[in-house]
């Protein structure tokens, strides 16, 4: 019960002013090496149970700043990365490669099972990890049951926020924003920890509000509407909510995961780009021996409830619907709020 409090006290401060928690200014902003790449880090350590966030399409470790926050004061040691940063990494590298070594490292360093957040294409990469996918010695993709069970001994648990199954939601309510905000870097945009590591935040968050105060003026249909597949909110807490977005929360995403994306479009099916493997298949018989739990929201159409609903039966896995709520909602205010403390309540 004195978990709930807190969180109830926390998150009125946190929705007073749309800003950013103090817990995650003082976290650890640092990096992370893996196969050979440095991969941007926050890290809310704690003596808890280790929980990795997997940021989705756009996004980057700092989406989960209001989660982060919440599942750190319940005692959980936090792990936030941003995976997207490697612009060579495919979905099938970033599930059968990059994933295993992170949670490998995680698990190792304490000595406890992970938890795994996935929301969006983060959870989609997460489930081909779950699914025990691996590389042959040809190239080619196979599923392996004995992979599964060592997953098992390092993975507690597994919570797929607003996942989709098939991207040809994704990818038709995706398009405009993609050839507004093609894959390369926003000149506005800013790394959040560069930011918090030279005791600039201050100075940088004058800006934001007077972006925030520029967008909320114009109340410009046209730009906002680009944005209406991702939230679900009326004008004026949209200006604040995107001006943060474009400023600490958006990573480009590679053109090789675009192709793939595409591809998977015009195959019906998540897959490789090479019609060798069909991950949507294998996403319906995910590992057995882990918790899964699926949340989403009632107003995505990127990844729409009815078909995530269909997945989480199919997994015989609880399923939760945030009602009022739009594909990255649940990053901020109440629905971060709901989806923290049922992650919480739900930790066995």
């Amino acid at each position: 019960m004195h978990r709930l409090i807190w969180i109830c006290l926390l998150s009125l401060n946190l929705q007073a002013n749309y800003s950013i928690p103090t817990d995650w200014i003082k976290a650890k902003h640092s990096q992370i090496k893996i196969n050979d790449f440095t991969y941007p880090l926050v890290r809310l350590k704690n003596s808890g149970r280790p929980v990795l966030l997997i940021h989705g399409f756009l996004g980057n470790a700092h989406n989960y700043k209001e989660i982060g926050t919440y599942l750190s004061r319940a005692g959980l040691d936090v792990w936030s990365v941003t995976w997207t940063k490697n612009q060579k990494l495919d979905l099938n590298e970033a599930g059968i490669l990059f994933l295993k070594t992170i949670i490998d490292k995680i698990h190792r360093k304490t000595n406890k099972k992970v938890i795994i957040v996935g929301h969006s294409l983060g959870g989609v990469i997460s489930k081909i990890y779950l699914s025990g996918a691996y590389f042959k010695k040809d190239s080619t993709i196979g599923f392996s049951e004995t992979r599964k069970k060592r997953i098992a001994k390092k993975v507690h648990s597994f919570y797929s926020l607003n996942s989709p199954n098939a991207f040809q939601y994704f990818f038709k309510n995706l398009e405009s924003f993609v050839k507004a905000f093609p894959s390369f870097k926003l000149p506005f945009s800013k790394d959040l920890s560069d930011v918090i590591n030279s005791n600039l935040l201050k100075k940088d968050l004058r800006k934001v509000k007077l972006w925030q105060k520029s967008l909320w003026l114009t109340k410009s249909k046209h730009f906002l509407s680009l944005f209406h597949n991702f939230f679900h909110l009326d004008v004026n807490n949209a200006s604040s909510v995107i001006a943060h977005f474009l400023r600490y929360d958006y990573q480009r995403i590679s053109r090789v995961i675009l192709n793939q994306i595409e591809c998977s479009v015009k195959w019906d099916q998540i897959t490789d780009c090479y019609k060798k493997v069909n991950y949507s298949r294998e996403f319906l018989n995910l590992n057995s021996m882990i918790p899964k739990y699926y949340l989403a929201s009632s107003e995505d159409i990127i990844a729409p409830f009815e078909s995530v609903e269909l997945e989480a039966d199919a997994n015989q896995s609880r399923f939760i619907l945030l009602n009022d709520s739009g594909h990255a909602d649940l990053f901020v205010g109440n629905d971060a709020l709901k989806v923290s403390r049922y992650i919480i309540n739900t930790i066995k």
